[in-house]
C-alpha cells in the first residue's frame, strides 16, 4: 500500500501588532507578533495492491476542501533606522522567529473494494489538527511617514522562516513526518504611534 497527500501553501489576511525601542541614536529592538489564519485544500493518492492482477495496483485519488492553517509567529529584531529625506524613515530589522503552528492534515482514508477488485470506492477522508513550535529567523524593512507628533502610517515588509515536522500517522503507529516551512513574504500597512 502506497499513500501521498499534498498540501497547498496557508494563504489568508495576516494580523501584525508590533513595537520597538531606540537604544541609540540609530540603533534600537523590536517585537512583532503575527498571526495567520487560512483554509486551504489538500490532495491524496492512495495505491493498493490487486489480489487478481500482479503490478496492477488499485488506485484512488481525490481532493480536500477547506484544510485549517492556524499559524502564531513572534518576531524578535535588532534594529536600524535610516532617514529617507524629509520625514520619512526606514527601519531595518533582522533577529530570530518563534513560529507555533497548528494544521490539518490527512490521517487517512476510509475505502471500499469494488466487486471484482475493478477499483476503490471512497468512504472518508479522516482529518487530524496537529501542532508544532520551532525556531526560524526574520529579516524586514519598516518605512514611516509621520504625519504628527504622535502619528504616522507605514509599510512593512518581512520576510520570515521555519522548519517544522507533523506527523499524521503517529497515532497508528506508521511514520508520515511532513516537513511544513512556517512564514514566508508578508507585505502590508498600517498605522504607527509615535514616542
Amino acid at each position: 500500500v502506497t499513500f501521498l497527500a499534498g498540501y497547498e501553501s496557508a494563504r489568508g489576511p495576516l494580523l501584525d501588532v508590533g513595537a520597538g525601542v531606540r537604544v541609540t541614536r540609530g540603533l534600537g529592538i523590536g517585537a512583532t507578533a503575527s498571526w495567520l489564519r487560512g483554509s486551504d485544500p489538500g490532495s491524496f493518492d492512495l495505491r493498493v495492491p490487486n489480489p487478481l492482477a500482479a503490478n496492477r495496483p488499485l488506485a484512488l485519488t481525490g481532493s480536500i476542501a477547506g484544510l485549517t492553517r492556524k499559524e502564531l509567529g513572534v518576531h524578535v529584531q535588532a534594529l536600524y533606522a535610516l532617514n529617507l529625506g524629509g520625514k520619512a524613515t526606514v527601519m531595518l530589522g533582522a533577529g530570530p522567529s518563534i513560529f507555533t503552528t497548528r494544521q490539518e492534515l490527512v490521517r487517512s482514508i476510509e475505502f471500499d473494494t469494488q466487486p471484482g477488485f475493478t477499483s476503490l470506492r471512497l468512504n472518508e477522508v479522516l482529518v487530524t489538527e496537529l501542532d508544532a513550535t520551532a525556531i526560524g529567523f526574520n529579516v524586514g524593512a519598516n518605512v514611516t511617514w509621520p504625519l504628527g507628533s504622535r502619528f504616522g502610517i507605514g509599510t512593512v515588509t518581512r520576510f520570515s522562516r521555519a522548519q517544522l515536522t507533523l506527523d499524521p500517522g503517529a497515532e497508528t503507529g506508521v511514520r508520515r513526518a511532513i516537513e511544513i516551512r512556517a512564514g514566508g513574504l508578508h507585505i502590508g500597512g498600517g498605522v504607527r504611534l509615535l514616542f
